[in-house]
C-alpha cells in the first residue's frame, strides 16, 4: 500500500496495549482520515539526511514489515519551532505532508 500527498495529523503510541500499536493518522484533501496501524512495532527508525535535516521515519513489525514514512520537504528540527508538539505518549502532531508506504 502506497499513500501520497496526505497531511500528516499524528502519530500515536498505544502504550496502555501490551504490544504497544502505533497509528498514523493521516488527512486527504477532501477532509478524510486515514488511519494506518503497525500492530506490533519493535523498532522505530528516524530518517535524517546527511546535513541533519529530518526526512520521515521507518516502522518494523514484528514480522518484518517496514511502514516508511516520508516528509515532502526534509527540515531540520531547530527550524521547526512553533510547527511541532510531543505530547506524554500521545505522539507527534504535524503539519507537514508525507507519503507513507507499506512494505
Amino acid at each position: 500500500m502506497i499513500v501520497n500527498e496526505r497531511r500528516l495529523k499524528r502519530i500515536v503510541l498505544d502504550a496502555s496495549n501490551s504490544t504497544h500499536p502505533i497509528e498514523i493518522w493521516t488527512g486527504g484533501h477532501d477532509g478524510d482520515d486515514l488511519v494506518h496501524t503497525v500492530p506490533t512495532p519493535t523498532q522505530l527508525t528516524f530518517k535524517q539526511s546527511s546535513t541533519g535535516e529530518h526526512e520521515g521515519l521507518d516502522i518494523t513489525s514484528d514480522n518484518g514489515t517496514v511502514t516508511s514514512l516520508r516528509f515532502r520537504i526534509a527540515a531540520r528540527p531547530e527550524t521547526l519551532d512553533g510547527i511541532l508538539a510531543m505530547a506524554d505518549y500521545g505522539g507527534l502532531t504535524c503539519g507537514a505532508p508525507a507519503s507513507w508506504s507499506m512494505s
